[in-house]
């Protein structure tokens, strides 16, 4: 019997802010070729979550690691993409030129033509970044997530500033996990 190691594996961690105990004793082993959504009200733990997924925090107790290794690592190695709600772009770069780096910092990198194809943002790559609506620099986000080819895909609220018409065709080309390696971990708010 083969038995596959977890791509993302959570023991008993916790993490608190003063009293409050954002997240209190996990244990999650997630195996490879999933698609998992984090869900919950806000205040539940969902950020801090993908802080301690990601190496951004430091669990104040418990082990969390990815492919078997620290956070840091597998992200050094390339294993892991993500896309941040809250994470800033350069500005006065055009969307070509922040794609274009994305990839030739990636240790597997797609072309950037195909990168800017498939997170909708080709019609838009002669902007500069900082002239981009709300949904533009989501896509632009998810672009330079997926700007190589990562085990691991982290989407927190990928659809935030999105129109509806837009949403809608994100969540409808959203990328498929391979049976294989990949695992793509979903937060989505929930009001």
């Amino acid at each position: 019997m083969t038995t596959t190691a977890p791509v993302v594996e959570f023991d008993q961690v916790s993490k608190a802010y003063d009293a409050v105990r954002a997240v209190d004793g996990l244990t999650l082993g997630l195996s490879p070729g999933r698609t998992v959504a984090l869900l919950g009200p806000n205040g539940a733990g969902k950020s801090t979550t993908l802080d301690l997924l990601l190496g951004h925090k430091r669990p104040d107790s418990g082990t969390v690691r990815l492919f078997g290794t620290s956070p840091r690592a597998a992200i050094v190695a390339g294993r892991v993409g993500a896309m941040l709600q809250s994470s800033g772009l350069m500005d006065e770069v055009t969307v070509a030129e922040l794609v274009r780096l994305a990839c030739d910092l990636h240790p597997k990198p797609y072309r950037p033509s195909e990168v800017l194809a498939r997170a909708g943002v080709a019609q838009i790559a002669v902007r500069k970044v900082d002239k981009l609506s709300g949904g533009q620099a989501q896509r632009v986000r998810f672009a330079l997530a997926t700007a190589g080819d990562s085990d691991l895909i982290v989407l927190d609220e990928p659809t935030t500033g999105m129109d509806a018409t837009t949403r809608q065709a994100f969540w409808a080309k959203r990328p498929t996990p391979s049976p294989a390696t990949t695992e793509h971990l979903w937060r989505e708010g929930v009001s």
